[in-house]
């Protein structure tokens, strides 16, 4: 079985494992658990579909070559591209931004319609495209990469202050949809702590600075299925989170962990909370739920389901 991965390319110096990470983990789980499937990436470059549009020929002649007998369209955009060549059958993974936004959720809309199948990272996606059927599948973590370990020892891996607190905000803090601002007005409330911005690290580093840090807070405007809170989970660290995308369910159970509504004094009211109980020991339990190879089996068996059609 041949598949052709079509994605997003913009970041400079594109590098799939490190601008499309959830993509390239889940190749290489297929790849490990199904010695009989190849893959190829092509990563268009451009904004939307005017962008995109100019990337369609260069597409056509990967198609041409490569021969695939599915495509793997990762975004609402470039899913409504891929469809427009009618010989293979095309699978859309849609993963937030592509239907939280209202101007992209027409085109995602579009693509759903005519593309052969559909993967929804949440729930909460899903019941933003009515009628359009498809699978609840969320990108998967790397447990070989995410995984607990002692937080002074991350500390000093990293050069980070032994005694001070931290509490780790999941993006730069000029990533607008993170919600800095909410964010900010919670750490007032918690001086003896510095919010530390999760930004140009490596996925290595992002595993020490959760095991460093004392938790993790998401204030994010919108999400499809947050890989930080995943990955936090993995590591066994206090998360408190807005409630978007599907971070209710990923929470639900673990001690220690809270979603809360974009209120800043129940974020701040749950992160004390939090901060003075112990780390969590359930998380990465709950994580394995999500583990790629996982998430690589429930792929597998829509590529399956499109060969048979």
């Amino acid at each position: 079985m041949k598949i052709l991965i079509v994605c997003s390319g913009n970041a400079e110096n594109f590098s799939l494992e490190k601008d499309q990470a959830f993509i390239y983990d889940q190749i290489k789980a297929i790849e490990y658990l199904y010695h009989d499937i190849q893959f190829e990436v092509f990563a268009l470059k451009g904004k939307g579909i005017v962008g995109y549009m100019h990337e369609f020929e260069k597409l056509i002649d990967t198609i041409h070559h490569f021969q695939p007998d599915i495509i793997h369209a990762h975004g609402g955009h470039i899913g409504f591209l891929s469809i427009f060549q009618r010989k293979v059958p095309v699978v859309i993974t849609f993963h937030g931004s592509d239907i939280n936004k209202i101007p992209n959720r027409f085109i995602s809309f579009m693509a759903a319609l005519f593309s052969d199948s559909c993967i929804f990272v949440s729930e909460n996606l899903k019941k933003k495209l009515p009628f359009i059927k498809g699978q609840i599948i969320p990108c998967g973590v790397d447990l070989s990469i995410f995984y607990p370990i002692n937080s002074t020892e991350a500390k000093k891996q990293l050069g980070m202050n032994p005694d001070q607190k931290y509490i780790l905000f999941p993006s730069s803090f000029t990533n607008r949809i993170k919600n800095f601002p909410l964010a900010q007005s919670v750490m007032h409330h918690f001086p003896n702590y510095q919010l530390m911005e999760i930004s140009n690290r490596t996925r290595k580093e992002v595993n020490l600075l959760l095991n460093g840090a004392d938790a993790l807070l998401m204030t994010s405007f919108s999400e499809g299925s947050p890989q930080i809170i995943k990955e936090a989970l993995a590591c066994n660290i206090r998360i408190v989170s807005v409630n978007v995308g599907d971070v209710r369910e990923q929470l639900k159970g673990v001690d220690g962990c809270f979603c809360c509504q974009f209120n800043p004094e129940e974020l701040t009211e749950k992160l004390k909370r939090s901060l003075a109980g112990p780390r969590p020991t359930k998380g990465r339990e709950k994580a394995e739920n999500y583990s790629n190879t996982r998430i690589a089996e429930a792929i597998v068996v829509i590529y399956n389901q499109l060969l048979k059609k």
